[in-house]
């Protein structure tokens, strides 16, 4: 979206707090009973939820599960409608942006903040893509059982898909599946590896040679994939000078080794991937039901979240940093 559209957006937010402020609904009604949760003390909707205070509210409120669209619903709602009333501007048009054929979110490319979404700018499109798995599809005597085996090919059956109806909107845990499995099953040995297939100087699919059949550029070459070879490029650079593994890395120092260490890119789990899974599997040892990261890293109880959960090696420091 253009800079006028945005700033007309912005210009809105006052207003916005005025009409969320100005209410009157009662903590019974049940949208705002489902963000009772959000709120403690000081910290409430009054304070969060000021859109005077910035698009998404107060910044400050919001940490892990506790965010602006889960505990400000009414006032993430009314951005949302305020901004579809400007989706369609500088020649950008619904009939291309909103095509789910391209994909199941339409044309990535028209896509450019949290603000302007497939789902905020394309109601309709959006409905139909979220109803159409369980219902939509499934009509005229189309079986899902039948559709969506994968037995029957990489994209189920072949007759079931027409230019709206495709194994992607109509079976998505399967395209799902079906997606895993083929990024796990990419690399042989030490021929048919990321480097050398995704990367990208040798053509803008990577190496044509790597690709046949499912296994394609776009299905190997994933952003998970490439956040890999950007760690093992920047791992062959950590150490250097008084920058030893031995004492950067040592968990007898902390949780994450020697904090001195580790600056910007170069962090612990780039640098000790060994430890880092060691630390990975501890923290996981921190939770069991009613003891979870959700309530004792909450450090609106404190500094430290909730005390009450914490004994022997078992510290904030160690479960939630």
């Amino acid at each position: 979206m253009d800079s006028c559209t945005m700033l007309g957006i912005l210009a809105l937010l006052g207003p916005a707090a005025a009409w969320a402020q100005g209410t009157g609904d009662s903590i019974a009604d049940p949208e705002l009973e489902a963000t009772k949760a959000c709120w403690m003390g000081p910290v409430g909707p009054e304070l969060c939820c000021d859109l005077q205070q910035g698009r998404w509210g107060n910044s400050m409120c919001w940490n892990g599960p506790f965010t602006f669209e889960r505990c400000c619903p009414r006032e993430a709602r009314y951005l949302r409608d305020e901004a579809r009333k400007t989706c369609w501007t500088g020649g950008i048009s619904a009939a291309a942006c909103c095509d789910f054929r391209k994909t199941l979110q339409g044309d990535p490319a028209c896509w450019d903040n949290d603000l302007y979404t497939f789902e905020s700018c394309c109601p309709a499109e959006a409905a139909f893509v979220a109803s159409a798995p369980t219902d939509l599809c499934w009509s005229g005597g189309v079986q899902r059982d039948t559709c969506c085996d994968v037995r029957r090919g990489l994209t189920g059956a072949a007759e079931c898909w027409d230019g709206v109806f495709s194994f992607e909107l109509c079976c998505p845990q399967e395209a799902r599946e079906v997606k895993d499995a083929i990024a796990e099953s990419c690399w042989v040995g030490d021929v048919i590896t990321p480097a050398t297939c995704c990367n990208t100087q040798r053509g803008p699919r990577g190496e044509a040679a790597c690709w046949q059949g499912a296994f394609t550029f776009e299905s190997c070459c994933t952003p998970k994939v490439y956040r890999q070879l950007q760690e093992e490029a920047l791992r062959a650079t950590c150490w250097g000078g008084a920058l030893q593994p031995e004492a950067c890395c040592d968990l007898a120092k902390s949780i994450r080794g020697d904090p001195g260490c580790f600056q910007g890119d170069y962090t612990f789990e780039v640098c000790c991937p060994e430890q880092a899974r060691l630390t990975a599997q501890f923290q996981k040892s921190c939770w069991m039901p009613g003891i979870s990261a959700d309530l004792c890293c909450d450090q609106r109880h404190g500094p430290r979240g909730e005390e009450r959960c914490w004994s022997g090696g078992y510290t904030f420091e160690n479960c939630c940093l």
